[in-house]
């Protein structure tokens, strides 16, 4: 099992880890970017999720993009 969930550069992080294959994954998705397209915030090390915007909705990825990578 892997388990990510650090706000921001969730979809990134998973993306790099080769260490494991596991067979079940939980992280964190955004439901604000829907669930039809594959789309994740761009790779940013010093990612803030407070700082980009007011209502804090940009981060991480879609549930696509998290399949997609599954």
């Amino acid at each position: 099992m892997l388990s990510v969930d650090i706000d921001g550069n969730d979809y990134w992080v998973w993306e790099a880890i080769d260490a494991v294959q596991p067979i079940i994954c939980v992280c964190e998705y955004n439901a604000v970017l829907g669930d039809l397209w594959p789309l994740s915030v761009p790779y940013d090390p010093k990612f803030t999720r407070t700082l980009p915007e007011y209502a804090h909705l940009y981060f991480g990825a879609s549930i696509a993009a998290l399949r997609s990578l599954a």
